[in-house]
């Protein structure tokens, strides 16, 4: 998946203080982008509350993972869409 990304831009739950997004915005340019391309383009950070409905499901999935691999580890949610997961990447390493 990571090799599909061409220029990308990524949308993300704004959530937590400026600090938090700006570690996320970080962290993944440093993990998609290298010297000869450049896989994330743009960030653009959005309150999934009260903007489109695709935040909001991606949202409840990223959500249905965490607490997968939470320290309560339900995985009522995860089951449900388990077969579409192709990677986790666990943040903040």
């Amino acid at each position: 998946m990571r090799d599909e990304l061409r220029e990308a831009t990524l949308i993300f739950d704004k959530v937590g203080g400026h600090d938090i997004s700006n570690k996320l915005r970080k962290n993944l340019k440093e993990g998609f982008n290298d010297e000869s391309t450049r896989r994330i383009k743009r960030f653009e950070g959005h309150r999934s509350a009260s903007q489109c409905l695709q935040l909001q499901v991606a949202d409840m999935i990223c959500g249905s993972i965490a607490r997968k691999y939470g320290d309560d580890s339900d995985d009522t949610y995860y089951r449900i869409i388990k077969k579409r997961v192709a990677w986790v990447k666990e943040w903040p390493d």
